[in-house]
């Protein structure tokens, strides 16, 4: 089960709804049903995702499992959006978002849990202490490669930046 908070807010009862990621961040969350877990494949062609590869988020099949996770966490934007589905695992996936004032929402993801973040939002990832995950990686159509760090010359500037800023940003009160 998803579950979103700010980061910051010391009081983990403030949960931010599925509905509101979509709304006012432009973060889709898909919960698969057990009969869909089993069948993951099939609803994920449903959804309209076409390409996929599988990472698994572990010391053993990932030897550089820790220098990946410093990387995935560093913060910085996409110009296409970033998806992934928890295959399985005992860890969760934490995916924070930064919101209109520049602070986290951490969103946590789990098994049978396929999450979309929008095209320009600054993000990172990683996952929980227990080091065990296996993820897909989803496209729309080919798979793509790319990302722009928080602080490099000209990010906030780039067109998928300023799209995001104006459709989610400035609408949020």
């Amino acid at each position: 089960m998803v579950k979103a908070y700010l980061l910051d807010n010391n009081n983990s009862d403030d949960l931010i709804t599925v509905d509101s990621l979509l709304t006012n961040y432009g973060v889709t969350i898909h919960t698969f049903k057990d009969e869909e877990i089993t069948n993951y494949e099939t609803k994920i062609k449903e959804l309209g995702f076409n390409c996929q590869n599988i990472e698994y988020l572990n010391p053993i099949n990932m030897p550089n499992l820790e220098q990946q996770l410093i990387k995935f966490f560093g913060e910085h934007v996409h110009e296409f959006e970033e998806i992934r589905y928890v295959i399985e695992g005992e860890s969760k996936g934490l995916f924070d978002v930064r919101d209109q004032n520049d602070k986290w929402i951490r969103i946590e993801i789990e098994k049978g849990d396929l999450i979309v973040i929008p095209i320009g939002i600054y993000h990172r990832f990683t996952i929980d202490e227990k080091r065990n995950l296996t993820v897909m990686r989803l496209y729309r159509d080919s798979p793509r490669e790319g990302r722009f760090n928080r602080g490099d010359e000209g990010v906030e500037n780039l067109e998928c930046r300023r799209n995001y800023i104006e459709k989610y940003y400035n609408k949020v009160h």
